[in-house]
């Protein structure tokens, strides 16, 4: 069964990038702990400033045409 979780608030600072983050990780890490087949877990940052995606790959350097 695919789950779909989504953090969404208009107000800016309210760590909804860090949070995404944090549970994507936890879910990798849960479901490694109990074996399970497939470990994969898609995080999409649509947030302008990429902060999942600064912490998740440590890149920033992406171009308007390799972004949301």
């Amino acid at each position: 069964m695919t789950r779909s979780f989504v953090l969404t608030n208009h107000k800016g600072g309210v760590g909804k990038s860090t949070s995404a983050t944090n549970i994507a990780l936890g879910m990798v890490r849960m479901l490694r702990n109990v074996n399970a087949a497939n470990t994969r877990v898609l995080l999409i940052d649509t947030d302008s400033q990429g902060h999942a995606t600064l912490v998740t790959t440590g890149r920033n350097d992406f171009e308007t045409d390799k972004s949301l």
